[in-house]
C-alpha cells in the first residue's frame, strides 16, 4: 500500500521548482487526453467568430499590427467584448482588464503604467469612446512622459453596452447618447498624434506607426451599435 505524503517546501519559487524538475524522471510529452474537447472549443471558437463576425478583420489587423510580446490594457465597449472570445494573446499578463468590475476609464490608465512598468514592450490601449471620456485627460502623462502608447478608440457616439442591454430588456436606451469631441483633434491639443481609420488595414497601418513614434496616438475608427452590424462608414 502506498502512503500520501505531505511535504512542505521553503526556498525560492524558481528555483525550487528547477531542483524538482530535475529530480523527477523524465517522461515522454503526452497526446491531449480529450480530443472531443479540443474539437468542441474549436467548434465554439468558430461560433464566436461568426457572431462578431464584422469585428474580425479589425482584429486581425490589430493583432497583426503588434508583436507577440504586446501588451493590451483593455477598457469595456462592444469592440473589446468581440475582442474577448478570439483575440489571441500569446504570453502571460499581456492581456489587462478589470475582469468582474467592467470599469469604464482603466485601459488607458493602465496602459500608461503598463509602459512605464515595462518600456520594453509594446502597449496598446483598447477604449470605447465613452471609456475614452471617462480618463482621456490622462494623455497629459502619456504625453509628459512621451510614452509611444496607440489608443484604439472605438467610437459609435453612445455607450453601447449599457445601450444594447436596455434595447434587448426595456425595448429603448435612454441617457445613453454621447456628445462627442473630435478624439483625434483631442489628442493632438495636448501634444499627442490623432488619426482616423475607417477600415481594417487602415487601423493596421495607423497603429505600426504609432508604435514606431515618440508620443501617444489617439486612433478613432468607427463603430455599429450591435455585436453583428458592421462599422459604419
Amino acid at each position: 500500500e502506498v502512503l500520501p505524503v505531505s511535504l512542505s517546501l521553503l526556498g525560492d519559487a524558481r528555483q525550487t521548482l528547477a531542483g524538482l524538475l530535475d529530480t523527477l524522471p523524465a517522461r515522454p510529452p503526452r497526446r491531449h487526453p480529450q480530443p472531443d474537447m479540443v474539437l468542441r472549443m474549436q467548434e465554439l471558437r468558430g461560433e464566436h467568430e461568426r457572431t462578431v463576425g464584422s469585428t474580425a478583420p479589425w482584429m486581425a489587423a490589430l493583432r497583426g499590427a503588434v508583436p507577440r510580446e504586446g501588451i493590451f490594457a483593455c477598457d469595456m465597449s462592444l469592440f473589446w467584448a468581440d475582442m474577448i472570445g478570439c483575440f489571441p494573446f500569446y504570453e502571460p499578463r499581456t492581456s489587462l482588464f478589470p475582469w468582474g468590475y467592467g470599469t469604464l476609464g482603466f485601459g488607458l490608465p493602465a496602459a500608461i503604467g503598463a509602459k512605464i512598468g515595462r518600456p520594453d514592450r509594446p502597449v496598446v490601449a483598447v477604449v470605447g469612446d465613452g471609456a475614452m471620456l471617462f480618463t482621456g485627460s490622462e494623455l497629459a502623462t502619456a504625453v509628459q512622459y512621451r510614452l509611444n502608447i496607440p489608443i484604439v478608440v472605438a467610437n459609435n457616439n453612445s455607450y453601447g453596452m449599457i445601450r444594447m442591454q436596455q434595447e434587448e430588456r426595456f425595448g429603448a436606451g435612454i441617457g445613453v447618447d454621447l456628445a462627442n469631441p473630435d478624439f483625434p483633434a483631442y489628442a493632438r491639443s495636448f501634444g499627442a498624434l490623432g488619426a482616423h481609420a475607417d477600415t481594417p488595414g487602415s487601423l493596421g497601418r495607423a497603429v505600426e506607426q504609432a508604435l514606431e513614434s515618440e508620443s501617444p496616438t489617439v486612433i478613432e475608427i468607427p463603430w455599429g451599435l450591435r455585436f453583428d452590424s458592421a462599422p459604419p462608414g
